[in-house]
């Protein structure tokens, strides 16, 4: 390969050791530089560093300073900075005092020292109370918990009495939930069908045995005239159903469901009645469920029971079918003189005796169990709030808006039936059956001329 010429060589040397030595002194150049601002950033950064190390020092000593201040405070009595000069430890031989001065000063002294003598003494009082207070709390915890104990041991001794004295009768005791409300549901509906079939057209006004009697049929008169403004006599004469339905219900929750009877006769009911409360209220704790069963079910075996409440009160209840039966024809018997006779059809007698022994058994039946059932009616005009009620739901609404949310209770046709457990826990088993009166509608608003 043939390289350049001699004479040719000498530029080209020239200009490559021109640009070799430009190109030394640009990266030197630059390099100085960057060494250059490199060592400023780190004078900046120490100078920075030692800024900021004073200022901690300085805060240190800040903190100690206040701290020592706090603890001269908390140690020292609160009078040595009131004490006269010629009392401290150190202070100039040739110092005079003020007379006035001393005398401020003093008075200053007493003050403040009355008032620390007087904060410590508070202070001691109600640390001695507090600790007194701690005391009585942690003695009174400790007699609570020793009773409770003593509780529940007396509880488990008591249990095992009763189980041994009625091993027997628990079980046998115990009441089905869906039996029971079967009987309810029995008896509701054997009442409905009965004033349905009786009760029927017009009636007539009779002399009544009772005042009580002669309360509901004034009490029903003036129900129904408010009634025939607004309705037909047709619908009026069903709402006299309801009323006799209510009053049905009223007439068994009195003499059956409430009566705190064992069914027995009545000369021991009150004997055994006493005792039960007798054992109540000697000891309050005391389940008396299987001593109450066991009474009723020998009671029983021995024909105690008390058999003419429920033929009584089927009697009585009777009276209210009275006006229909004897305003009904087929019913008439020949007259006596000027008072008009009539009969008293056989199977009503029949089907209120049922009705209402059916109503004295599902109460025995109750009064076995160690729960407490009991029936609650429902108030007049109970206002309904919603659809869905804790206690009661509709059978019918009566009203020209025949709308449930806003109306209110009329009459209660049977009560909710409640179960009370011995723990004292409620449950509904049965809601109440009413009839609601919906209120009246707005007046036409007037049209406009």
């Amino acid at each position: 390969m043939d390289g350049p010429l001699p004479e040719e060589m000498g530029p080209l040397k020239s200009l490559l050791d021109h640009l070799g030595t430009e190109i030394c002194r640009f990266v030197g150049d630059n390099t100085k530089q960057a060494q250059e601002d490199l060592q400023m950033g780190l004078t900046a950064t120490k100078d920075e560093l030692a800024f900021v190390k004073k200022e901690l020092e300085e805060t240190k000593a800040m903190v100690h300073s206040q701290v020592e201040c706090f603890r001269g405070f908390f140690t020292k009595s609160p009078t040595d900075d009131l004490k006269p000069d010629y009392m401290r430890a150190e202070h100039p031989d040739s110092m005079m005092v003020d007379n006035v001065t001393k005398g401020s000063r003093t008075k200053k002294h007493e003050d403040l020292e009355k008032n620390y003598t007087r904060l410590r003494g508070d202070y001691r009082n109600l640390f001695t109370e507090h600790q007194e207070t701690v005391q009585s709390l942690n003695a009174a915890q400790q007699r609570l918990e020793e009773s409770e104990k003593r509780q529940r041991a007396l509880r488990v001794q008591v249990g095992r009495l009763q189980g041994h004295i009625t091993r027997n009768a628990t079980n046998a005791n115990e009441l089905i939930d869906s039996e029971v409300k079967g009987k309810l549901e029995h008896i509701r509906a054997r009442i409905q069908s009965i004033v349905k079939k009786y009760c029927v057209g017009k009636v007539i006004t009779i002399a009544r045995p009772s005042q009580e009697l002669v309360n509901f049929d004034n009490e029903w008169l003036k129900r129904s005239k408010p009634l025939l403004q607004q309705y037909t006599q047709h619908d009026v004469e069903e709402f006299a159903t309801y009323w006799v339905r209510s009053k049905i219900y009223f007439l068994l929750e009195r003499e059956i469901f409430s009566k705190e009877v064992f069914g027995l006769e009545d000369d021991l009911e009150a004997k055994f009645g006493e005792f039960e409360r007798l054992i109540v209220k000697h000891n309050p704790d005391t389940d008396i469920g299987d001593w109450r069963a066991l009474t009723l079910r020998y009671s029983k075996a021995l024909n105690m029971e008390h058999q003419q409440l429920p033929r009584e009160t089927a009697l009585y209840i009777l009276h209210l079918f009275i006006p229909w039966v004897a305003a009904n024809p087929e019913n008439a018997a020949p007259t006596k003189g000027n008072v008009k006779q009539y009969y008293v059809p056989p199977q009503l007698k029949t089907d209120l005796a049922e009705i209402c022994q059916a109503a004295y058994d599902l109460t025995v039946m109750l009064r076995q169990s160690a729960d407490k059932y009991y029936f609650v009616p429902i108030e007049e005009d109970t206002r309904v709030d919603s659809q869905e009620h804790e206690y009661f739901e509709p059978d019918h609404v009566i009203g020209s808006t025949s709308e449930y949310v806003g109306s209110k209770v009329w009459v209660t046709l049977f009560g909710a039936l409640v179960k009370e457990s011995q723990a004292g826990e409620r449950y509904i088993m049965q809601k109440a059956r009413v009839i609601c009166k919906a209120p009246p509608p707005l007046p036409d608003r007037p049209k406009d001329e």
